[in-house]
């Protein structure tokens, strides 16, 4: 997949969140689906947690991705 899909991808699972901040240092192994770009191949997952709408009493989910995804967001 290339960055630009990729991108792509990232911008509309995360469509209406936002504050995004990293959950744990080191990644679990998941054979799961990441949840951000859909990229198939198990490996490293990274959590993180980010708010649903921008004001400040807003809902707190929890998410997860790939190392790929991850770099992305947080580099």
């Amino acid at each position: 997949m290339t960055t630009k899909e990729r991108k792509k991808k990232i911008e509309r699972y995360l469509e209406g969140v936002f504050n995004l901040s990293p959950a744990a240092k080191e990644p679990h192994f998941s054979s799961a689906d990441c949840e951000c770009c859909g990229d198939s191949l198990g490996g490293g997952r990274y959590d993180f947690v980010g708010r649903l709408g921008k004001k400040h009493d807003a809902e707190i989910i929890e998410l997860s991705c790939c190392a790929d995804c991850f770099g992305y967001l947080f580099t």
